[in-house]
């Protein structure tokens, strides 16, 4: 058995998970977040600033890794890295790996196949990966390890999605409109592609809303891993929202998560609904299965079963 660490810089936090590889499981035995718009750090003028703060941020989930007991740790930025990186330099994310596109959809493929009930090995597999940052998509065959055929990136993360939403003065239509242009402009492969497996909030959040048993139920990932779903629910999901006025949006958010403020979920939910109906309708998929774990769990497997990503590794100082 290994225990490997993981330290993720995504676009809105950076997350910890330490985990163990039991057999053919990748058993999580810690965690934790800290919350970080590094999104917003790209378009202002503050981002040395907030790379200070970033740093220190991955420095402490790090010591924490090395008391869990950490033998392998590994520390990779995705999307916002990569921006922030190219507005700063690479110097200025020292001891921060810069995933490329091509490793983030390999990851996420292998988390795809992680844990998944039912999958048959060799079976075609399509991994879709919408982020904050960026949209990510894998395609191969549940090998082992997992082998990646062909694998596209866009910039469609939900950050973006926000923003052409709002700038289009909340106009549902026309940010539809919008949508499926920049899908219906993807270069992607052949549709035929097996098991599809759609990851990130918007899966997992429609996922939550259905399998649920109240309002008071704690999230858990588990739970919705696998489950399974209709391209029609993600339609008529966000018909709903659409029909609501905007000013009860924020109401619409506290059913979501009622332990949360109210926030901007209910806007990223509504576009990313959209986008992901679009897109699978390109791939000719009517039903496709939640994925709640995503890249960073893809990449734990990887370091506990010694598979190369690309990425430089650190082994755990001895305590």
């Amino acid at each position: 058995m290994m225990r490997v660490a993981v330290i993720e810089v995504g676009s809105r936090s950076i997350r910890l998970l330490v985990a163990d590889r039991a057999g053919d499981t990748l058993v999580p035995v810690g965690g934790h977040a800290v919350d970080l718009d590094l999104m917003r750090l790209v378009r202002s003028n503050a981002a040395a600033l907030g790379v200070e703060r970033l740093i220190e941020i991955v420095q402490t989930l790090r010591q924490t890794a090395v008391r869990l007991s950490a033998e392998r740790i590994a520390v990779f930025g995705t999307e916002a890295a990569r921006q922030l990186a190219r507005q700063l330099g690479a110097d200025a994310l020292a001891g921060i790996t810069l995933m490329e596109a091509e490793d983030e959809a390999q990851c996420s493929l292998t988390a795809a196949a992680l844990h998944l009930e039912g999958l048959q090995a060799g079976a075609g597999l399509c991994a879709i990966d919408h982020g904050n940052g960026s949209l990510e998509l894998a395609y191969g065959r549940a090998t082992s390890p997992v082998c990646m055929e062909a694998g596209h990136s866009a910039p469609l993360g939900s950050d973006r999605l926000l923003t052409q939403l709002r700038g289009l003065h909340v106009d549902v239509a026309a940010y539809r409109t919008w949508a499926y242009a920049q899908i219906d402009a993807l270069h992607l492969p052949s549709p035929k592609r097996g098991v599809v497996v759609v990851q990130g909030s918007v899966a997992t959040k429609c996922a939550w809303l259905t399998v649920r048993r109240g309002l008071d139920d704690r999230y858990e990932p588990q739970r919705v891993h696998g489950h399974r779903m209709g391209v029609e629910g993600l339609r008529r999901l966000a018909e709903v929202v659409a029909a609501k006025p905007v000013a009860e949006w924020p109401a619409l958010s506290r059913f979501v998560n009622p332990r949360d403020p109210p926030t901007d979920q209910i806007e990223r939910l509504l576009t990313g609904c959209i986008l992901l109906e679009r897109l699978l309708h390109r791939l000719e998929c009517e039903e496709f299965l939640v994925g709640a774990f995503g890249a960073r769990y893809g990449m734990a497997w990887n370091l506990a079963t010694g598979v190369g990503s690309g990425l430089t590794v650190q082994p755990a100082p001895v305590a």
